[in-house]
């Protein structure tokens, strides 16, 4: 569905200063999230992902901040049977409530090579968000984080009320140009955002065309890699079945390395045929990902405006946290 893609891109700025200076027993909001938690232990906010670590141990905690409809989907794929599939073990489910909202809780172990993890995952649903937090610490660790401390943090979960979208949008790691006609309707976890053309927030299959614009951390160098990379990519998508790519080129804007591919396809909800776009644009350590999708027989005019707005994306420099 078009609401499980936005999520999935998903599988999500506060300022780096207030984690240094927060009170021991308040929540810490992780950059761009609206849900927060009281770190435990040595725990400080992650460089390169959502959440927190203690690099000295190799402990960490990641959070991710979905759709409210999310939940029941995140909480299927927790099943014991599921999580067997993926080579976890001892695992236990219990159902909590927090301030209000319904929650559930996991625990569990996995064997990575010679290395036994302890994991933990609390997926909790408010009329906000859902938010799901996973917590990963190396057997060696538990002593540090064990089983009653990582429960005590997860219990201390908490959301918040966003912001106004204006000030969410600033604080995205990259700048829009021209919207083409567009707005944006969501901010996704302060890395990306979902843009439409159109009186609805909720959209079912290609009701409204959308855009997609998201950043991602990582240096892919060379044309071939690029393409290698935006094509998996493409095969990702689980809005759309049965696609059939139109064009694959590398291109260059401004001096900037890009990949773009389009295509048609079915809406994987409403079976509709659509038009999809996808470009990527690769910078010296991060990547700006855009998917634009619309009514296939509207092609040709939502082309130029996807182009208009590829056109205008800009990464901004690049914030160092403490």
């Amino acid at each position: 569905m078009m609401r499980q893609s936005v999520a999935t891109v998903l599988l999500a700025f506060v300022l780096a200063a207030f984690a240094s200076s927060a009170r021991a027993a308040d929540p810490v909001f992780p950059s761009g999230l609206n849900v927060g938690i009281t770190p435990p232990g040595e725990m400080r906010e992650a460089k390169n992902f959502l959440g927190f670590e203690d690099e000295a141990s190799g402990a960490a905690i990641l959070m991710t901040e979905l759709p409210t409809d999310a939940y029941p989907r995140v909480v299927e794929g927790l099943k014991v049977d599921h999580m067997a599939k993926q080579g976890l073990t001892a695992v236990k489910r219990e159902d909590w409530t927090l301030a209000g909202a319904k929650a559930l809780f996991v625990s569990a172990q996995q064997q990575a090579g010679a290395h036994l993890i302890k994991k933990w995952v609390l997926v909790a649903s408010s009329p906000l968000a859902t938010a799901v937090v996973t917590v990963q610490v190396p057997d060696e660790s538990s002593s540090t984080y064990s089983d009653e401390t990582v429960r005590t943090a997860l219990k201390s979960l908490v959301f918040r009320k966003p912001p106004p979208i204006e000030e969410q949008v600033a604080a995205l790691p990259f700048s829009l140009g021209k919207q083409a006609g567009f707005r944006v309707s969501r901010v996704l976890a302060g890395t990306g955002l979902l843009m439409t053309d159109g009186p609805k927030d909720s959209i079912k299959g290609a009701e409204q065309p959308i855009v997609i614009v998201a950043s991602g951390d990582g240096a892919i160098p060379g044309t071939l890699d690029q393409d290698r990379f935006a094509r998996q990519a493409f095969s990702g998508l689980a809005s759309i079945i049965a696609p059939e790519i139109k064009s694959a080129r590398n291109l260059t804007l401004q001096n900037v390395p890009w990949h773009e591919i389009t295509a048609t396809a079915q809406d994987s909800e409403t079976k509709d045929k659509v038009f999809v776009m996808q470009a990527i644009r690769f910078d010296t350590t991060r990547y700006i990902r855009l998917i634009a999708m619309s009514r296939e027989r509207d092609q040709k005019k939502m082309l130029a405006r996807f182009e208009t707005i590829r056109d205008g994306i800009a990464p901004k420099p690049e914030k160092t946290k403490d």
